[in-house]
């Protein structure tokens, strides 16, 4: 004699096998990063150069003996890219484990950059879109080169965003700007958990 199954005794074993198959989430785990900055000609600490992570994560500026520290850093790989007006820009790897510091010695070495005399630097317009845990910041800015016969071959912008929260930075890089040339440009950087107050030019170099 054969046994046929009820269609509701199938559409309940249907259901049982889609519920094993769900996927567990897994809670986010966090670490820290602990690091240092150093000048490589006095191999002392560097104050006031700006430390951010790709992913994103806290943006900062080192402390008088050049140190940092990021909390509560989800676990994985970053990238931690060091700037400082005068010294030349370096990015190290580290990966953050559960419940762990990671450290972090980045060595800055000065640049051969020089106070830009001739470069007019202005943030034209800035607009925070999306959600405030979830934003970013559109900026437009424009470069001019105010001399009457200087041809300036690369230069650097730095920015700083400032928030309820923390400060963020972000830097520009160009070339080749002529006597009297003024240039325009935009770009988006993620902010995370924060509401825009601001968007200022921290600092503008020439590379010879």
């Amino acid at each position: 004699m054969k046994h046929i199954l009820s269609p509701i005794i199938f559409v309940w074993f249907a259901a049982l096998a889609a519920g094993c198959s769900l996927e567990t989430v897994k809670p986010e785990l966090f670490g820290s990063i602990e690091g240092v900055v150093i000048n490589t000609v006095t191999n002392q600490g560097l104050e006031g150069a700006g430390i951010e992570t790709t992913p994103a994560t806290e943006a900062m500026i080192t402390d008088s003996s050049g140190q940092f520290q990021l909390s509560d850093v989800p676990t994985g790989s970053y990238q931690i890219k060091v700037h400082k007006p005068g010294f030349t820009a370096k990015s190290v790897t580290v990966t953050v484990s559960e419940d762990r510091s990671s450290s972090a010695i980045v060595l800055l070495e000065p640049s051969d950059s020089a106070p830009a005399e001739f470069i007019d630097a202005q943030v034209t317009s800035w607009a925070q879109t999306g959600r405030t845990d979830s934003a970013f910041v559109d900026v437009d800015f424009s470069v001019a080169n105010t001399s009457s016969g200087t041809v300036i071959t690369e230069f650097e912008v730095y920015f700083d965003i400032h928030t309820n929260k923390e400060k963020f930075y972000f830097e520009v890089n160009n070339e080749e700007l002529n006597p009297g040339e003024q240039n325009f440009g935009t770009f988006e950087k993620y902010v995370r958990d924060s509401a825009v107050d601001s968007v200022t030019v921290s600092g503008v170099w020439v590379i010879d």
